[in-house]
């Protein structure tokens, strides 16, 4: 595939922003929507240029998908889905100039580091010594079609029990099984993480197989009344396969017949059958505490099926009014869409930030210790660290920066902050250096689980995945934008550590069970 793929995508996107630019500068013409398709245009051209460039993609392969999950979540996805739902890219954003400079403010520096990081010899020489170790430990070994199942059915058992233990460490270790819950879904995706090509087919048997798997998930998900659950089957399945193709893994012609007809058939499923069930599954929200869960699946299906509730939610999240100084959300229609690109987010934390006049000293203290929680007890004992662990792990950061505002009932909501106006609250315009500094060492630890081969056919260098990284791809995509600045270094000190535990612990007990089930099998992993 070579850059064809990528050649063919920028070609597809410069037609999408140039027709929604046009759109939006004839039909909403204010000086606020003109002011956001300049700023996103320069961006693409950023983008198009520096970021989707098949060497960066071949050499640091996953920082690289981060830096573009970011700008085209938070700058190219607004501009076309906003387009398509006939709004304007500004659409109920109350300081719409300072949510597109903050949006492309923070792409500049990530880009500018990602910059600085792949030019660095020393850290690709110690980036190369960590990934031989972790080969040592088995990351980079794939996993069998028989581990896969395994590890799938460990993540259902996280995702079926994590709600009866939220508190205490078995709540945390079971919520950190259910990204082992999509394991599965890279059956289509093992030739990603082989050193060796290896020619193989997925039987009819194993396709049936993953349909019923995913009628589980959707139960469960809607007994769990969990729209992300169930989503990110897609999403793992979506991610993972565009990954390839940036890579110049898979053919570049996607444009078949039979990828049409399934391009097709999400399409429809998103828009119509997907959206109305996640949105029956928000009006029965209320009862999920209250209820059985078979009773709450019961009412999800019965709200499903009233297409005149439906509909009336819709009519009422697109004309109802948040009261004057109130949390609002409000930007897509479709919520499944709005998990992607909302940047009433932004909006949202930047006009509280306002009210608290930027560089608060009570929510910068609030950050700097929500960041301390997530340090184990015994560590913040030892440290001599006394803070109220269990208070700031129950709200969000979106939680106490509307709580300073003055919000009645807002701690315990767990609103979606951003790390724009969280970080404008707590640290005024230094967060973008905050933020520069720390997304250096982020893009280190993901790019140790790429390993490289040579590919000796077409003389050239293939990335080859952990599974590790894999199953989080979903969560690579979208790291950015997180709440706060300093949730990038949870993640450092905490988050990454406890992935590759818990991955090299489920991938041990995995094989272990696969050798006392097969035993005169060294491995078994035909489709």
């Amino acid at each position: 595939m070579s850059s064809t793929f990528i050649k063919k995508f920028k070609r597809l996107i410069w037609v999408s922003i140039i027709f929604s630019a046009l759109f939006q500068l004839l039909f909403y013409n204010s000086w606020g929507n003109l002011f956001a398709v300049g700023l996103i245009l320069i961006a693409w051209f950023f983008i198009s240029g520096l970021i989707l460039n098949k060497n960066r993609f071949n050499k640091f392969p996953i920082s690289s998908f981060l830096v573009f999950g970011y700008s085209f979540t938070q700058l190219i996805l607004p501009i076309i889905f906003t387009t398509l739902e006939n709004k304007p890219v500004i659409y109920n954003l109350q300081l719409p100039y300072k949510v597109f400079t903050h949006s492309f403010l923070s792409f500049l520096i990530i880009l500018l580091s990602h910059e600085l990081y792949i030019r660095s010899n020393f850290v690709s020489l110690i980036n190369f010594r960590v990934k031989k170790r972790l080969a040592r430990f088995s990351f980079f070994t794939p996993p069998s079609v028989f581990q896969l199942w395994v590890l799938g059915f460990i993540g259902l058992f996280g995702m079926l029990f994590s709600q009866m233990s939220e508190a205490g460490v078995l709540g945390k270790v079971l919520h950190g099984l259910e990204i082992f819950l999509y394991a599965p879904y890279f059956l289509f995706f093992l030739d990603l993480t082989e050193f060796k090509k290896i020619q193989r087919s997925i039987s009819k048997n194993q396709i049936f197989l993953i349909l019923i798997y995913t009628g589980f998930i959707f139960v469960f998900s809607i007994a769990k009344n969990s729209r992300g659950s169930f989503m990110n089957s897609f999403t793992a399945l979506g991610f993972t396969y565009f990954l390839g193709l940036l890579v110049n893994h898979y053919n570049s012609k996607i444009f078949t017949f039979r990828n049409l007809t399934i391009i097709s058939l999400a399409f429809w499923l998103i828009t119509g059958p997907l959206t109305d069930i996640g949105i029956a599954m928000v009006i029965v929200r209320g009862s999920r505490g209250d209820v059985e869960k078979k009773v709450l699946v019961e009412k999800t299906i019965e709200t499903y099926k009233n297409k005149d509730l439906i509909h009336m939610y819709k009519k009422m999240a697109k004309t109802e009014t948040i009261e004057i100084g109130g949390w609002d959300e409000r930007y897509l229609d479709n919520i499944f869409l709005s998990r992607f690109c909302n940047v009433k987010f932004i909006d949202a934390s930047l006009v509280c930030a306002e009210r608290l006049n930027n560089g608060n000293s009570h929510y910068k203290r609030f950050i700097i210790n929500q960041f301390l929680a997530t340090f184990p007890a015994p560590v913040l004992k030892f440290l001599s660290i006394n803070i109220p662990k269990k208070t700031l792990t129950s709200m969000s950061a979106g939680d106490y920066l509307y709580h300073l505002t003055g919000a009645a009932n807002a701690i315990g909501g767990f609103r979606t902050g951003n790390f724009s106006g969280t970080g404008m609250a707590a640290f005024g315009w230094f967060y973008l250096f905050i933020l520069g500094v720390l997304i250096f060492p982020l893009f280190f630890l993901l790019d140790t689980l790429v390993y490289f081969r040579k590919d000796p056919e077409n003389d050239r260098v293939i990335p080859i995945f952990s599974f590790a990284i894999l199953l989080s791809i979903t969560d690579v995509f979208v790291f950015l934008p997180d709440e706060s600045v300093l949730d990038i270094a949870s993640y450092i000190v905490r988050g990454w550590l406890q992935m590759m535990l818990f991955y090299f612990v489920l991938f041990k007990l995995s094989a272990f069970i696969e050798t006392i089930s097969f035993p005169n099998k060294k491995t078994f992993r035909s489709i």
